[in-house]
């Protein structure tokens, strides 16, 4: 048996996420996208507009730089958590990581993996909306994922 062979049958693959992880990783995903866009239309609006009330915007430049800041750190939390669902590797994890970054081009990591993970939803039989799972099927799904008594 080759060395090779022998290092691919001795790699251990995690085990599929459950739907509740999917659940909270999609809820996480969608929340970072809007904080993250919504920052960045405030950034530009403020660059827009500074020479019409410079002093009053600084607060708001803050705000939204924290906002691009939070955004972007939960949309990488949340790829990282759905790459679980690709079954990808680490290589492919910092690839969509990275990509969440840039500002446009971004989105079609998300928009991609936030899809994936609405198939896999529907085909357990979750209810999926516009901003994902309701969070009262994700504490049914929470319930269902513990183990019996």
């Amino acid at each position: 048996m080759s060395s090779s062979k022998r290092s691919k049958s001795k790699r251990k693959r995690n085990p599929p996420p459950s739907l509740h992880q999917i659940a909270l990783a999609q809820k996480l995903l969608i929340y970072a996208v809007v904080v993250y866009m919504t920052s960045w239309v405030l950034l530009v609006t403020q660059v827009v507009l500074i020479d019409k009330w410079p002093g009053f915007l600084w607060p708001l430049a803050w705000f939204s730089m924290g906002g691009i800041v939070l955004g972007g750190l939960g949309g990488i939390a949340a790829l990282i958590n759905l790459a679980d669902v690709w079954r990808t590797g680490p290589g492919v994890r910092g690839a969509l990581s990275i990509g969440f970054l840039v500002p446009i081009v971004g989105l079609s990591p998300l928009i991609l993996t936030s899809d994936h993970a609405n198939r896999l939803l529907r085909a357990g039989g979750v209810r999926v909306g516009f901003f994902g799972v309701s969070w009262a099927d994700i504490r049914r799904l929470k319930a269902a994922s513990l183990p019996k008594p």
